[in-house]
């Protein structure tokens, strides 16, 4: 994990990487950079003082839920260059990948950022 800055894998790809390990205790060795999404749970990491639960939010109508990693994964990385805290990175990702099973397809599913604000208000 030194070489990367970060690895966000989902449940089931943590449970490959560590068979038989407690999320919390995994998030504890890697502060900041470790990052597990949790479907319709959402997302958590450890920010060096505790660790950090960011509940998915809710859409209307779930229609296709394929793309939703690769959707957050690419916000998180857009989101890295704004300087804000890791938390509102991961809750900006968690809001484009939970937009994203709205549509159907992968293009058709993923936000602008006028779509991001409009849900936000």
């Amino acid at each position: 994990m030194e070489i990367v800055d970060y690895l966000i894998p989902n449940e089931t790809q943590f449970n490959v990487l560590f068979p038989g390990e407690r999320i919390e205790d995994v998030l504890k060795r890697y502060l900041n950079k470790f990052i597990i999404t949790l479907g319709s749970e959402g997302a958590v990491f450890n920010n060096g003082e505790a660790i950090q639960e960011v509940p998915a939010v809710e859409v209307a109508e779930i229609f296709d839920t394929t793309w939703a990693g690769d959707a957050f994964n690419g916000a998180l990385a857009f989101s890295l260059a704004s300087g804000e805290m890791l938390i509102e990175r991961v809750c900006f990702a968690n809001l484009v990948g939970s937009l994203s099973i709205t549509k159907k397809g992968s293009q058709a599913g993923m936000s602008t950022l006028e779509m991001m604000e409009a849900h936000e208000t």
